[in-house]
């Protein structure tokens, strides 16, 4: 696959980074539960955030690498944006499936650009700090988003010294207070180019 990072240096997990070279295999497991919004209320359930929409949709490309020019993953965003009754102008703030590749994650940048057009909007990839838990990275960076949702912070991209991929998007280089309203777009996308989307937003019940 030559998609795995071939240093050893602890921050050889950076995302976004001009030096990044693959990505970094990490361990763990993410569970997320989910409920209709009136059976929560009526039991008094604490709801953490609400999710608005999703999307998906398949490169049909090749088998690991994704098109390079950024259709699926933009197809996959516009889908959940609009699953979710809102605009691009509603998001503040996109959680990237960034890996550290150095194709996946130019790609990435590209669709998101595409998505939200002249307007910058905030993005960062938590895989600097936890690496990729592949089959668990959705699970897992979906509870990350949440639980900024809930902190009322965006979190930073670790190990991001410079980069060329910041052009037309706000790659966070550090914690930032995150204004209301909160609202989220999550991606992650899969080898074999299939790719999924959900907008996540703070729940106002």
């Amino acid at each position: 696959m030559r998609a795995l990072s071939r240093g050893n240096h602890p921050s050889c997990s950076r995302p976004f980074d001009k030096k990044r070279d693959g990505f970094v295999l990490s361990e763990g497991v993410g569970l997320v539960l989910l409920e209709r919004m009136q059976d929560a209320i009526d039991r008094g359930a604490p709801i953490f955030a609400e999710v608005m929409g999703y999307g998906i949709s398949s490169d049909c490309y090749h088998i690991t690498s994704p098109d390079p020019s950024g259709i699926g993953a933009k197809l996959s965003m516009q889908r959940a944006i609009c699953d979710a009754n809102l605009s691009p102008d509603d998001i503040s703030y996109v959680n990237a499936h960034a890996t550290s590749t150095p194709t996946g994650d130019t790609i990435e940048a590209l669709a998101i650009r595409e998505v939200f057009g002249k307007r910058k909007v905030f993005v960062s990839s938590i895989k600097g700090h936890i690496g990729h838990l592949l089959a668990a990275a959705g699970a897992v960076e979906t509870i990350a988003t949440v639980e900024a949702i809930r902190n009322l912070i965006l979190p930073a991209n670790l190990n991001l010294d410079e980069s060329d991929d910041d052009d037309g998007v706000i790659l966070l280089r550090q914690v930032t207070e995150w204004p209301s309203p909160r609202t989220a777009l999550v991606n992650s996308f899969g080898f074999g180019g299939t790719n999924a989307s959900i907008v996540i937003a703070e729940c106002k019940s």
